[in-house]
């Protein structure tokens, strides 16, 4: 069962623990346990071999990998073809990230599920990892951990935020392609909502702190993600998007605004001089 809701600024609370680290390598034991990795995709033949081989070289094998294409007209299916071992390919129009994800999720099979872009990568080992972290479990948290985030100048590590429950007035917690949600809460919290075009991660970790959900953090880097995604090309919209999630599940306003506010000056600060993201 899902943890109850818990008092948070007087309304909710997060729950946030740490999957311990002893015993993770390699356990490919875990029979019982299938995890899917869903990759919307776009003309996105640039990056997406680097994907596909990342789920491909993980020691742990029971995945699968499910690749939901919008439409490409590059040669992003032909890669997936000649690459993609055992690739379930779901391809046709969309009505953008949320639905494509929405689509890989009620097709995938695994009692765990991760999202991994298609132009950022899986750790090695990773897989190994997070099935030892849920082995034996409920299947009733959301596991997390370290994200690389590159380009071809600068390469960073980024652990989540100390205080997850304060964050969400700020900004997410947690890196969505570190993230894995069993099917189950999915069926509890429900999919991403086709609203959000930038903020869906958000809005659906948003959604299941509300709902009392459970946060595990694996210590280690499960992904690298590679800047210059749409996110980052549009943070002023992505930040409108936060404060409508924000404002349509109840957080307070005062805060939530004053937070918007604080991070489009820190956009500007960051187009005269320049930042590490």
């Amino acid at each position: 069962m899902l943890k109850p809701k818990t008092p948070f600024f007087g309304n909710r609370r997060i729950n946030q623990r740490k999957a311990t680290p002893e015993g993770f390598s390699g356990m490919n034991e875990h029979t019982d346990i299938l995890i899917s990795v869903i990759t919307p995709t776009l003309n996105s033949g640039r990056f997406i071999e680097q994907n596909l081989r990342s789920v491909q070289g993980q020691d742990f094998r029971q995945t699968e990998h499910i690749i939901v294409d919008g439409g490409s007209t590059d040669d992003t299916i032909g890669i997936v073809r000649s690459v993609g071992r055992g690739c379930a390919v779901l391809s046709g129009p969309d009505r953008g990230i949320s639905d494509a994800i929405n689509k890989g999720i009620r097709t995938a099979k695994g009692r765990i599920i991760g999202i991994l872009h298609s132009d950022d990568y899986y750790a090695h080992g990773v897989l190994s990892d997070v099935a030892s972290a849920y082995a034996g479990s409920d299947y009733d948290f959301i596991l997390h951990g370290d994200l690389r985030i590159f380009d071809d100048t600068k390469s960073l590590r980024r652990k989540p935020y100390p205080v997850p429950r304060l964050l969400f007035y700020f900004d997410l917690p947690f890196f969505h392609p570190s993230v894995f949600v069993p099917r189950r809460i999915y069926e509890a919290v429900g999919l991403y909502d086709l609203s959000y075009t930038l903020a869906m991660d958000f809005d659906f970790l948003l959604r299941a702190m509300l709902e009392g959900c459970t946060f595990r953090y694996l210590p280690r880097i499960v992904a690298h993600f590679r800047l210059g995604g749409a996110a980052n090309r549009n943070p002023l919209q992505c930040h409108r998007e936060v404060l409508r999630s924000q404002l349509s599940h109840g957080l307070n306003p005062s805060v939530c605004r004053l937070c918007y506010l604080s991070k489009v000056g820190v956009n500007r600060l960051k187009s005269l001089f320049g930042s590490v993201p």
